[in-house]
């Protein structure tokens, strides 16, 4: 049987030297996307391009990550573009171990960073996602809060309490003024039935 493609899913328009496509479905949207390619040699990159998008939206994500990984090759100014194109599939695919990979190639530090720990942690890998945020942490301050907020949920959920306590304190008392401290405050005393100042002083 071929591939069956719902009726409800979006539609395309597309535009190409002032004209206007009708509105096509997510089938004859891929076929005109590779007529296009083959046409428009000069802009082949660009429609391979619409074509993955297309195959993603659709929930086609094998056919979108062959795709990328031919932009990766042919298209090398944006090597990386189509790289993080290609992890961020995996992981809408939910091929996480093949989507830290890709993003571990990436030169999009701390995003790539932080989207392998979000990787980790649906594996259960909660040791390599506390290490990419104490990566993160030391890496861009203006993540750090943040960041190291994520080692305290981390511990958590592997069920390590006091090692959370710790990090949600630990973010209390270097960023008193941020907001990921308000939020580690607020969960301290909620779960944990703790008072502590922003700052890290325990209030009496």
């Amino acid at each position: 049987m071929g591939e069956t493609w719902r009726n409800e899913l979006p539609r395309h328009t597309f535009i190409r030297r002032g004209q206007a496509y009708p509105q096509l479905g997510p089938k004859q949207a891929i076929q005109t996307y590779n007529k296009l390619m083959s046409e428009d040699v000069e802009n082949q990159s660009k429609w391979k391009a619409e074509s993955a998008a297309a195959y993603r939206e659709f929930n086609k994500y094998n056919e979108a990550i062959a795709l990328y990984q031919q932009l990766v090759q042919e298209d090398a100014a944006n090597a990386d573009r189509w790289l993080w194109e290609t992890a961020t599939t995996h992981k809408d695919a939910g091929q996480w171990k093949e989507a830290i990979g890709c993003f571990r190639q990436s030169e999009r530090f701390p995003d790539s960073y932080w989207e392998m720990a979000s990787c980790h942690l649906r594996l259960k890998q909660h040791n390599e996602a506390i290490t990419l945020y104490n990566q993160i942490a030391g890496g861009d301050k203006g993540r750090a809060s943040g960041a190291m907020l994520q080692i305290g949920y981390t511990e958590e959920e592997a069920k390590r309490s006091d090692k959370a306590i710790s990090a949600f304190k630990k973010v209390c008392r270097l960023f008193p003024k941020d907001q990921h401290a308000s939020r580690a405050h607020a969960h301290l005393q909620n779960k944990y039935k703790l008072t502590v100042t922003l700052g890290g002083a325990k209030q009496d």
